[in-house]
């Protein structure tokens, strides 16, 4: 039976104190929910993920460049991952950890609208939009571009619009019965990657890029979610902030040491 709540998946390598940090607040926002913590053959995160109760799985394969994928063997160890995660996920959502990622306080069940809920997708859209004039109605987020990667889309999803724009980076909210459903078609998803590749200018995988593709390709939605934003566009309402490199190569203080074998 599916939860209410927002699991989390989270992909770690060898930033500990960033590791350590995100894990702990998510855990006070979340302190119950599953938390998947996948090490990328980084360091040994056993003990932390024990103290804040993960599902842990150490890998001794390793991303190149990890959330840009520049191999499609990359994408499917990334898709692999992220499927068998979902498989232990009981919550309707899943949140995307990173080590740039601080979660503040809970979401708001009630705004999670659609399969993906990214940061301020295209930007609040009309004027009685919250943090409007904060945004000054500019636009954030990427699209996907050129007639032949939309029509591909419209195949799957027949009401896709062209110009729309796509999420999936830190803070972004996934549901996860979409998303399981829509990664049990191997030769489908492989064929939409092939396809991307094929047809993105811009020859990088990206995971958000791969996941909204999958999203779209499958007639799922994506939407903005106002309660999360990039630190450059910072406004104190945020409850998770993306992008934000605080805790990124800060030593580990003496009393968090025990938590990571380096």
């Amino acid at each position: 039976m599916v939860k209410p709540g927002i699991a989390a998946y989270y992909q770690c390598y060898k930033d500990p104190y960033a590791t350590i940090q995100s894990v702990r607040h998510y855990r006070k926002s979340y302190p119950d929910n599953t938390l998947y913590l996948l090490s990328d053959n980084g360091y040994d995160y056993s003990t932390l993920a024990k103290e804040y109760n993960c599902i842990y799985e150490h890998s001794t394969v390793v991303h190149g460049g990890y959330p840009s994928l520049t191999r499609v063997e990359d994408v499917e160890l990334f898709i692999t991952r992220f499927k068998k995660a979902l498989d232990y996920i009981e919550e309707e959502w899943v949140m995307l950890l990173e080590d740039d990622v601080k979660v503040f306080s809970p979401y708001d069940l009630n705004l999670l609208k659609n399969d993906m809920n990214g940061i301020n997708i295209g930007g609040p859209q009309h004027k009685s939009d919250l943090f409007y004039h904060f945004y000054n109605n500019k636009k954030s987020g990427n699209r996907f571009c050129g007639k032949v990667l939309n029509d591909f889309i419209r195949e799957f999803n027949p009401l896709h619009l062209d110009d729309l724009h796509y999420s999936g980076w830190g803070g972004t909210v996934l549901n996860v019965s979409f998303f399981k459903n829509a990664l049990t078609d191997h030769s489908k998803i492989y064929r939409s990657i092939k396809f991307l590749w094929e047809n993105e200018s811009i020859k990088l995988y990206v995971t958000d890029l791969i996941l909204s593709f999958i999203c779209f390709s499958n007639g799922g939605t994506i939407g903005p979610l106002i309660e999360t934003c990039e630190k450059a566009l910072h406004f104190f309402q945020a409850k998770v902030v993306n992008f934000d490199k605080s805790w990124c190569g800060v030593p580990i203080p003496p009393e968090d040491a025990h938590l990571v074998k380096l």
